[in-house]
């Protein structure tokens, strides 16, 4: 294939044009091939997380302040800073719905599931807020948070088993 006003170009542009190409190339490739997964350890499991929908922080010196969010119909929370957390009252710790110290019972309307009590702050419901519910459950031995919209109370046991089969899907090996 002939391209003739290429050689009407100074060789050391068209020089500078293949590189520049061959870079684009070159990046295209890689952007198409970046990973799409995140892998994470939690409690000697290892998670396999779409990067798309989740955030991972981890720590340089401390894997065990870990965090992982994971965002679909509901966001799904590993907080490794938090996995002892102290209850507040009776409050289980919930990072977007109970405040450690200032939430207090009264604050929140309970409900209980299959898979455990669901917390619904009452201000955030009131002024508006999104995911004013939610829930902490254990999987595989590590302390995880389902946090949800209030809209969605009553569908809180199937977010809970759809939040445990992510879980399970999102396991790739122990």
């Amino acid at each position: 294939m002939r391209i003739p006003w290429l050689r009407t170009l100074p060789p050391r542009l068209v020089i500078i044009l293949v590189v520049l190409a061959l870079v684009a190339i070159f990046s295209a490739i890689r952007w198409a091939t970046r990973p799409v997964w995140e892998d994470v350890e939690i409690n000697g499991v290892r998670y396999r997380w779409p990067k798309e929908q989740t955030v991972v922080v981890r720590p340089p010196l401390n894997s065990s302040q870990t965090y992982v969010r994971y965002s679909s119909n509901f966001i799904l929370i590993y907080d490794g800073m938090h996995q002892n957390a102290p209850k507040t009252g009776d409050l289980p710790y919930l990072q977007l719905t109970t405040r450690p110290g200032l939430s207090k019972p009264e604050e929140f309307n309970f409900v209980q599931t299959s898979g455990g009590t669901v917390l619904c702050d009452k201000k955030a419901i009131e002024v508006g807020l999104t995911y004013q519910c939610g829930m902490s459950f254990l999987h595989r031995g590590a302390r995880w948070q389902l946090v949800f919209q209030a809209q969605q109370l009553t569908e809180a046991e199937s977010l809970w088993r759809e939040a445990i089969s992510t879980l399970d899907r999102f396991a790739a090996g122990e």
